[in-house]
């Protein structure tokens, strides 16, 4: 908690001078433009303040064209980081009605290394551009720095979490023969994002897809822009759908704590997680095309409805939610292979089919179109969420 509360002091310091930079370069540039008219009266030919601010504009374009790529605080397929981002920004927005404490030791910023783009509409665009615009003027600040450290430690050790979770729960499912204990996956492509923009590494894999259907892998690091660059395809191509196993791990929760209800039990109970009890829910769950479009029906148990109908009702309640967890860990298999059939389902109908996740889960959903998002320096990874934090609190 100390170590939070660290943090988002840091930030809102860092917001807080990146703010009064702004403000003090547009008023150092007023002031050298009003002692520019009393020196040169005569207006040098075809410049006027419309075209100052027409250049002003075109500098922003440029700045787009090489932003830096950022982590959805949530946009894909990682509800569970999504939602802590979430909790994590809206204690950073609380935070902002408090008065901020004077310190010795405030960031203090070069004006002089101020982007001519850096504007309070690139702050407020909150994307990867203002990321990249926050990393340029403050990467030299000791403050920045610590930051920086403490956000790429909590994403690296996020991750290892998360890879030994879901390396137990697909040994489980090897075990119990759902899932094939001698899979050799196609080979990743690695794609360096370092010093690319979201545009062109989504550039960089589209040149690769066929024309029609086919299915998308993509996997990589917290923080290497795997979700942005999702955004950015489904713009570049026609007909993208994206797939999560949320939805499937929700779905078959749903049907477990129906299971229990049905049973008698005071609530939800893990030892109803049996092979077979878990081979009988899955069963249950069809995925195709229902009034049009691509859905998942579930069929059993006294419910019968699309998830679609039920995504923000019945299984967004929290006997569902809570117990999202432990049904995960035991049925990673029977979700990974009813996957697979979606996703092979949807590539038939001429989808151009993403899945972004992790690279031990989406191992077993076939497709030769398999990239890898890295970083060759790992440190941008921290200053990128360091940025984040710093343009939420702003």
């Amino acid at each position: 908690a100390r170590e939070e509360a660290a943090r988002e002091e840091a930030a809102m310091k860092a917001a807080e001078a990146a703010l009064e930079a702004e403000a003090a370069r547009e008023a150092t540039a007023l002031e050298e433009a009003e002692a520019l008219l009393k020196e040169e009266p005569a207006a040098t030919p075809g410049v006027t303040p419309e075209a100052s601010e027409s250049e002003e504009d075109a500098e922003e374009g440029e700045a787009a064209e090489h932003p830096e790529d950022e982590e959805a605080i949530e946009a894909s397929a990682t509800e569970e980081e999504e939602e802590e981002l979430d909790e994590e920004e809206a204690e950073e927005e609380a935070s902002e009605d408090e008065p901020a404490e004077e310190d010795e030791d405030e960031l203090e910023v070069d004006l002089g290394a101020l982007p001519a783009s850096f504007t309070s509409h690139l702050l407020m665009a909150q994307d990867d551009r203002t990321s990249q615009a926050i990393i340029s003027l403050l990467r030299e600040e000791p403050e920045f720095r610590r930051l920086s450290e403490s956000e790429l430690g909590d994403i690296l050790a996020r991750d290892r979490d998360d890879a030994e979770q879901l390396a137990a729960g697909i040994q489980l499912a090897v075990d119990r023969g759902v899932l094939p204990g001698d899979l050799v996956p196609a080979p990743y492509r690695e794609i360096n994002v370092l010093g690319k923009s979201a545009d062109q590494v989504a550039q960089e894999i589209v040149e690769q897809l066929p024309e029609g259907g086919c299915v998308v892998i993509l996997v990589g690091l917290s923080g290497t822009g795997k979700g942005t660059t999702v955004e950015k395809i489904k713009g570049m191509c026609q007909n993208v759908a994206t797939w999560s196993n949320g939805n499937c791990f929700r779905a078959l929760t749903l049907l477990a704590v129906a299971h229990c209800e049905q049973s008698g039990l005071d609530g939800f109970d893990p030892a109803c997680l049996t092979a077979e009890n878990i081979g009988a829910w899955a069963r249950m769950l069809e995925f195709g095309k229902f009034d049009g479009a691509f859905d998942i029906r579930i069929s059993g148990l006294g419910i019968d409805a699309v998830v679609s109908e039920l995504a923000n009702t019945a299984l967004k309640e929290p006997k569902v939610s809570k117990n999202i967890p432990a049904v995960a860990k035991e049925t990673q298999g029977e979700v990974l292979r009813f996957a697979s059939e979606a996703v092979r389902a949807m590539r038939d109908a001429g989808c151009v089919v993403v899945c972004e996740g992790r690279e031990q889960s989406l191992n077993f959903i076939p497709s030769p179109y398999r990239f890898c998002l890295m970083m060759s320096d790992t440190s941008v990874l921290g200053e990128r969420r360091a940025a984040q934090r710093i343009a939420a609190a702003a």
